[in-house]
C-alpha cells in the first residue's frame, strides 16, 4: 500500500487528485455512527441553528444531518473536487472552497463546529 506523507494532507493538490476518482469516502464514519454521541451535544441546539462543518471533503456526513432535519449547514474544504463531489450528492447545504486555517468568517457566526479528523491536515 502506497500511503501518502501526512505533510501531503495539507495540500490541495493532494485532495484534488484523490477527488478526482473517489466518490465518497467517510473518515471515522459518517453521522449515523455518532448521531447517540452528538444527539446529545445536539439535543442542547435548534435544527436551525448555524453548523460549520469544516473539511467536509465528500463525506455524506451534512447530508445525513439534512435527513435529520438540520437546516443550516456550511461545509468547507480546500478541495474544490472534494466539494464537486460532494455538490452530486446532496443539494442544500452551502459549499466553499477555503483553508481552514485562514477563515473569513465573523466571530460567532456558527452555533456548531464540526471538525471530523482534519486537524491533522493542517499545517
Amino acid at each position: 500500500m502506497n500511503l501518502p506523507k501526512n505533510a501531503d494532507y495539507s495540500k490541495a493538490e493532494y485532495w484534488d487528485e484523490r477527488y478526482s476518482s473517489e466518490k465518497s469516502f467517510e473518515w471515522l464514519g459518517g453521522f449515523s455512527q455518532f448521531k447517540k454521541e452528538i444527539g446529545e451535544l445536539l439535543k442542547h441546539h435548534d435544527v436551525s441553528d448555524a453548523i460549520l462543518q469544516l473539511g467536509c471533503g465528500n463525506s455524506s456526513f451534512s447530508a445525513e444531518m439534512k435527513e435529520e432535519n438540520w437546516k443550516n449547514i456550511t461545509n468547507i474544504d480546500i478541495s474544490m473536487n472534494g466539494l464537486k463531489r460532494l455538490q452530486e450528492q446532496e443539494c442544500g447545504t452551502e459549499l466553499l472552497q477555503m483553508d481552514m486555517t485562514c477563515m473569513p468568517f465573523k466571530d460567532h457566526m456558527f452555533d456548531i463546529v464540526i471538525e471530523k479528523s482534519v486537524k491533522c491536515c493542517a499545517k
